[in-house]
């Protein structure tokens, strides 16, 4: 298996957050873009959502068999912010 990190970039609606908080817990993460929450998608991936003006960023990364929720926080965050940078 092959860790993958895919990104997503779209206007930003409401109803998108909405329909994510559906599938599980949002967990906030603060300090990234204007509001921004991850989660959870089993032990096999994470997401992160961002919101950064009108536009909605969204991260998917793979768990790697090793790692954990915890541990692909910070790598996806480091992204985000690199992307946003490049947003504004």
């Amino acid at each position: 298996m092959y860790p993958s990190v895919h990104i997503y970039v779209d206007k930003y609606s409401a109803a998108k957050i909405e329909a994510a908080r559906k599938d599980g817990q949002l967990i906030p993460a603060p300090g990234i873009g204007d509001e921004a929450f991850f989660q959870q998608k089993g032990k096999i991936w994470a997401e992160l959502y961002i919101r950064t003006g009108d536009r909605l960023l969204l991260i998917e990364k793979d768990i790697p068999p090793d790692g954990t929720f915890e541990s692909v926080k910070p790598p996806m965050v480091a992204l985000a912010r690199a992307v946003i940078a490049k947003l504004r």
